[in-house]
């Protein structure tokens, strides 16, 4: 509501709910619902849409998070100086957050360029060859294709910037300590991410 020309495109990557349906029901945006049949993972589900897209700047959004009214002006904005902009992301306000709980935080341009709220030319997207998967040993689920696309990026001479007034906010998943520690155990990984991006 608060840009003047904007396309949705959303990409199923195989919900079990009704996430199509309500994207469809949007009537006063023109929604594209793009559905993958599952299994493609974020990053390539994530060039899908870009493929998709007809804009001169790519802004994702992940499922688990919501927009502020102002988000999309702000973060174009700030696209303005920049070919990569990471804004920020932020638990609901008033949510409350248990000492396990998930959710996402970023309140500063720290290296991970987190796709829940993150923008990018075009043109630099489709040099750098987009997302690209890290294959990680012992992993199955994607890790790091967002921090890489934002360090190929950089390193490629983008101009980037963070958007502090373009704010998401991100759900708060309830977890145990076990779900904490289980997640918490995913920094075995960083080596293998790190050494992609020293």
């Amino acid at each position: 509501s608060d840009y003047p020309e904007v396309e949705v495109i959303v990409v199923d990557d195989g919900s079990t709910d009704d996430t199509k349906d309500v994207a469809r029901s949007f009537d006063e945006l023109d929604v594209r619902v793009l559905d993958t049949r599952g299994g493609e993972g974020p990053g390539a589900a994530r060039n899908r849409g870009a493929a998709e897209a007809r804009a001169d700047l790519l802004v994702f959004i992940d499922a688990d998070c919501e927009p502020e009214r102002d988000w999309l002006a702000r973060i174009v904005a700030a696209a303005g100086d920049a070919e990569l902009v990471q804004g920020k992301v932020l638990p609901p306000d008033g949510a409350s957050v248990g000492p396990f709980d998930r959710f996402i935080a970023v309140v500063s341009e720290y290296g991970l360029y987190q796709t829940a709220n993150l923008a990018i030319r075009r043109e630099l997207f489709e040099r750098i060859g987009g997302f690209e998967q890290i294959v990680m040993p012992k992993r199955s689920k994607e890790l790091g294709e967002d921090a890489w696309l934002g360090w190929r990026a950089r390193r490629a001479g983008a101009r980037n910037a963070f958007a502090a007034d373009a704010v998401v906010r991100h759900a708060v998943f309830p977890r145990s300590p076990a779900g904490y520690l289980e997640e918490q155990w995913r920094v075995r990984f960083f080596p293998a991410l790190t050494a992609h991006m020293p």
